[in-house]
């Protein structure tokens, strides 16, 4: 990140300094996350996928929701149901566009 923001920003930053700036923007970011997130949950449609990546030879994925007007992304370490209880629709009415994949025949009133 120390790389990147000196590359393409041109801002210098202490390697040190990093973590209290993530702090921050999390901060300041997650009220519009949390608007995101209630979105998806009160739209009709939602397209919900997952795909992995590895990391350090750790495996994650990444979880999307997404509407005609959002898109709510987020990395998780699994590709279960507890991870989709954090991206994907609780309501009942929604319909959930997927590609089938065994998790998301889940009941969302259950998470």
């Amino acid at each position: 990140m120390q790389t990147l923001l000196q590359i393409v920003c041109n801002i210098e930053i202490s390697l040190g300094s990093l973590p209290a700036r993530e702090r921050k923007v999390f901060k300041g970011l997650k009220l519009i996350y949390d608007q995101f997130a209630d979105s998806i949950d009160k739209t009709k449609v939602a397209y919900v996928n997952e795909t992995s990546f590895q990391q350090c030879v750790k495996m994650h994925y990444v979880w999307i929701a997404t509407t005609k007007q959002e898109v709510l992304i987020r990395i998780l370490p699994t590709r279960s149901i507890a991870s989709l209880a954090k991206i994907g629709p609780r309501d009942q009415s929604v319909i959930v566009v997927t590609d089938r994949y065994q998790v998301y025949a889940y009941e969302r009133q259950h998470y």
